[in-house]
């Protein structure tokens, strides 16, 4: 009788251990799907300008239309300001039909018209800089020269309060970069108008100074050095308001800096 009633209870007891593993497994699991968002992603993800919350995952899907390279801003990218410009870059030749919206709630904020560049391989449009923060949907329409159209989407945020980690150099006509340990030193900056920005390459490693995206190079067109070696130099002067993203195209993955001109 012992012995039944012994097996009961580890029966029992093996019951309960299931049930407390499953649910751990249950609560785990919970936790890992609503965990922290993609790291480019933003606080403004989770929370608009007016403090109406949107769901951690409400970020839009990137509609990608045929000979798509790559754009800049990208995909639910962070900036501590207004971009310049809006560049979407591809691997064919676009006609003048081509068009972008830049919307904030259904507006467009887009200023002047789309065009394409020289090489029919780039669509750029301006941006308002008094658009502030906000969740930026850019809506596009891609055409070949046969007239045929592919639309394509993406979206950014802009979230000042990401400029903490820049250092603040407003007011200097000049300012400094160092080239080393693979970095830009400082990475991110907050010049004034008008200042003049100098790269110095202060290691034996050689570097570039390359506009967003890579390997497109396209975002500001007047910011794309040539190979910098030990103790070269390479400047550039921001006369238009507006961050500008940037890295080394050696380096594209790890190397990155930014420069937000008011």
């Amino acid at each position: 009788m012992r012995s039944k009633s012994l097996g009961n209870s580890i029966i029992l007891v093996s019951i309960v251990v299931a049930i407390i593993l499953l649910v751990g497994g249950f609560f785990l699991f919970a936790r890992e799907a609503t965990g922290p968002a993609d790291n480019k992603t933003n606080a403004l993800f989770n929370e608009d300008p007016g403090n109406t919350t949107v769901p951690r995952n409400q970020t839009s899907k990137q509609i990608k239309p045929p000979h798509f390279v790559d754009s800049s801003p990208s995909h639910n990218e962070t900036y501590a300001a207004v971009p310049l410009n809006i560049v979407i870059n591809f691997n064919f030749d676009l006609s003048e039909k081509s068009s972008m919206k830049i919307e904030v709630n259904g507006k467009d904020v887009g200023e002047g018209k789309t065009t394409v560049d020289n090489t029919k391989l780039t669509l750029r449009r301006k941006i308002s800089q008094t658009a502030g923060d906000e969740i930026y949907t850019v809506k596009y329409s891609a055409c070949w020269p046969d007239d045929s159209c592919h639309d394509g989407e993406f979206r950014f945020v802009v979230d000042s309060k990401t400029k903490s980690s820049y250092t603040d150099t407003r007011g200097k006509s000049e300012v400094q970069i160092s080239l080393k340990n693979i970095a830009f030193s400082p990475a991110k900056v907050i010049i004034s108008k008008g200042t003049k920005v100098i790269w110095t390459n202060d290691e034996a490693v050689g570097h570039y100074v390359n506009t967003d995206p890579h390997p497109s190079h396209t975002f500001y067109l007047g910011q794309n050095s040539k190979l910098l070696n030990s103790g070269d130099t390479y400047s550039v002067t921001f006369n238009e308001i507006g961050e500008y993203p940037y890295h080394c195209s050696v380096h594209a993955a790890t190397m990155v800096g930014r420069i937000v001109v008011e």
